[in-house]
């Protein structure tokens, strides 16, 4: 957003750092060394100096060591991301600063039901393939728990 000529460019990021509810300090070299950076987390710092209420969200978009204050504040990191995991990532971390799961998650020890898909046509099963590999894929590169497995003859034969 351009500022009008003649406005106050201090006052206004005063204005917008006051009615923030959340402030997110970005990780890089750029945005730490700048000052307006430094000027902008402090203040989200100050209203929530515990963290608890999860007012300032560190995220992290270059490799770099954050300053002293910002050493002990869990970062949402965005490394490597594309734009929209990235964006994923940050609007989720905002909204639950906890980051806690929506569901719970299954006890680790229990075993799933197999789940018999009825016969369809090629092309059908060619689309389930690749969406499976999609799906398996993202669960590798995010860290997660994937696990495949196929049945090549009739139900229950593996």
């Amino acid at each position: 957003m351009g500022l009008p000529p003649g406005s106050d460019f201090v006052q206004q990021m005063h204005q917008t750092v006051q009615k923030a509810k959340r402030t997110i300090a970005v990780h890089s070299p750029a945005y730490l060394d700048s000052a307006v950076g430094g000027a902008e987390w402090p203040t989200g710092f100050a209203k929530d100096p515990t963290g608890e209420r999860g007012l300032l969200v560190p995220d992290r978009v270059e490799e770099v060591q954050p300053p002293d204050l910002l050493t002990t504040r869990i970062y949402v990191d965005l490394v490597g991301k594309n734009t929209a995991d990235a964006r994923a990532a940050l609007l989720a971390a905002a909204r639950d600063a906890r980051g806690k799961p929506v569901e719970e998650p299954e006890f680790p020890g229990y075993q799933r039901a197999w789940t018999t898909v009825p016969l369809c046509s090629m092309e059908t099963f060619l689309a389930l393939a690749a969406h499976a590999r999609s799906s398996l894929w993202s669960g590798i590169r995010s860290g997660s728990t994937a696990s495949l497995q196929c049945s090549t003859g009739p139900a229950g034969d593996s």
